[in-house]
């Protein structure tokens, strides 16, 4: 058996905890540009950021960042990041 972790960088996870709700489209799209600019900002991949929100709510669920090449895996882009750890948090597929 083979066991994968993917350390998100510190300051995503920070930038997670600060901001948890986004009132509209034009806010939570704002939210994923600035994920991708520091993502380049922090040296930790390339401008790619991505991220799960709760539709009704505007609940920020999860956020990604490209760290494919951090990581030297291919699957780690910023969508599969988002979208793997909003998995784990709602414990559902």
């Amino acid at each position: 058996m083979i066991e994968l972790y993917i350390k998100f960088p510190g300051w995503l996870i920070d930038a997670v905890k600060s901001r948890t709700s986004f009132p509209d489209d034009p806010a939570r799209m704002g939210f994923v540009v600035d994920l991708a600019r520091q993502n380049v900002e922090q040296g930790s991949g390339g401008p790619f950021g991505a991220a799960v929100f709760d539709c009704e709510s505007g609940e920020l669920v999860s956020a990604g960042v490209n760290l494919v090449t951090r990581s030297n895996l291919s699957v780690c882009h910023a969508e599969i990041l988002a979208l793997s750890a909003a998995q784990r948090r709602l414990r559902q597929y």
